[in-house]
């Protein structure tokens, strides 16, 4: 039995857990969270960010990263108010990495989302 529940649906489990830390950031401040999750729970949140979240690829030349402006990852609009990262730690798997922008309108939506708050 995991010593943590899981930070998705809350409640205990058998078996190895992953983990994840995504950040919402906004100038100077940001908001992060430490997730640990169950394996199903999980799977799915790797699928959900896979989504609206880029991947970063690190045997690839990806200019966008350090481009000046993202399009927000939510609603597709050119403005980038906030910054999203998650870092993922699969069990057993290299971790991965996805990021992408935010508008100011899609700030709480990112924040349910990603943070799982």
């Amino acid at each position: 039995m995991a010593f943590y529940p899981c930070s998705n649906h809350h409640g205990p489990y058998r078996g190895p857990s992953s983990a994840a830390y995504p950040a919402v950031v906004t100038g100077t401040s940001s908001n992060r969270r430490h997730l640990r999750m169950c394996q199903p729970c999980f799977g799915d949140y790797l699928e959900n960010i896979g989504k609206v979240l880029k991947e970063v690829q690190y045997d690839a030349n990806d200019s966008e990263v350090i481009s000046a402006i993202w399009p927000c990852a939510f609603c597709g609009v050119e403005r980038d108010d906030s910054r999203v990262y998650v870092t993922a730690y699969p069990k057993g798997e290299p971790e991965r990495a996805f990021y992408g922008g935010c508008c100011s309108n899609c700030e709480a939506r990112a924040k349910a989302e990603v943070l799982l708050s």
